[in-house]
């Protein structure tokens, strides 16, 4: 019987400690359909060699934010739900909180707090940024700018936040906002539509923008100098840092749906990492503190 008992444990335990093991080199989320047809929450290696859905509820997720321990996801729904989802357990944890229809949720890289865009007038198009923590107190109106203010995104060190801001007409700028001092910092003027910014802890920012014809990926040193980094007829948008800051990887429509690329930036190299006929968006990189550990 003991000898039974202790080969249950072993076997108990090789299972977790495989289960760690795999999990913990998914170090990609992203949105695909499931097969009800609402944008879940899917997980991938970084070779694009191994996918798995988390999700199943019945709502279109839209935005995804990493907990700063990699075990666990911020989703945001299109309709302003907001869940926490366990990479191990894949549980979907709703979390309430005190204001409703928000979009674009952002999670601090301390995990503790959510940007988001909230229009709380009747317009559709009168959206400004908000921080709550994620308990659900203090909640404090970051920007009071007209027309639409969304897309905030975290630097890595929690101190700024970079958003997009249009009036609807031809142009999407990119703002920076001091979250020490309060002071915003327009760094695009009337470039066309620029999409997707994300910053990596040089301060550099990638981005989709179309100043040069189609939606390609541009590239904003710390200096303010700009480089394209793709030049192709599909749309490229929805890019995210590789933790070491030597890739990318982001959404494009070059195979007709839209999915998931990888573009090394030394060489330029593009490697596709889904092919999926219903298409993927959004991907993101799990943070580097959390690379490579368990999940469990």
């Amino acid at each position: 019987m003991k000898a039974l008992l202790k080969s249950n444990v072993v076997i108990v335990t090789c299972a977790l400690l495989w289960c760690a093991c795999v999990y913990a080199e998914e170090d990609i989320a992203y949105l695909a359909p499931g097969k009800q047809g609402y944008w879940q929450v899917w997980v991938m290696d970084t070779q694009g060699q191994q996918h798995r859905q988390l999700t199943h509820s019945a709502f279109d997720k839209n935005s995804l934010s990493w907990f700063p321990d990699g075990k666990r996801l911020l989703v945001n729904g299109s309709q302003g739900e907001l869940h926490e989802v366990g990479l191990a357990n894949a549980k979907e944890l709703p979390i309430t909180m005190p204001l409703k229809g928000f979009i674009d949720a952002s999670l601090a890289p301390d995990g503790k707090s959510v940007v988001f865009s909230l229009s709380t007038s009747d317009s559709v198009d009168d959206n400004n940024l908000w921080r709550l923590p994620l308990d659900g107190s203090d909640q404090q109106k970051l920007t009071n700018m007209r027309h639409m203010q969304h897309e905030p995104r975290w630097h890595p060190d929690g101190k700024t936040v970079y958003f997009l801001s249009g009036d609807g007409g031809e142009a999407h700028d990119i703002w920076a906002l001091d979250l020490v001092s309060g002071s915003k910092r327009q760094l695009t003027f009337n470039s066309l539509y620029n999409f997707d910014v994300v910053a990596d802890t040089k301060g550099r920012l990638v981005f989709s923008s179309n100043r040069a014809g189609n939606y390609d990926l541009w590239l904003r040193e710390s200096n303010g100098k700009l480089k394209q980094l793709t030049t192709d007829a599909a749309l490229d948008a929805a890019p995210s840092w590789s933790p070491k800051g030597d890739a990318v990887v982001f959404q494009s429509t070059r195979d007709g749906a839209y999915n998931l690329w990888r573009l090394t930036l030394d060489d330029g190299e593009l490697t596709q990492l889904t092919q999926f006929t219903s298409g993927a968006r959004k991907p993101l990189w799990r943070p580097q503190s959390a690379q490579g550990k368990s999940v469990l």
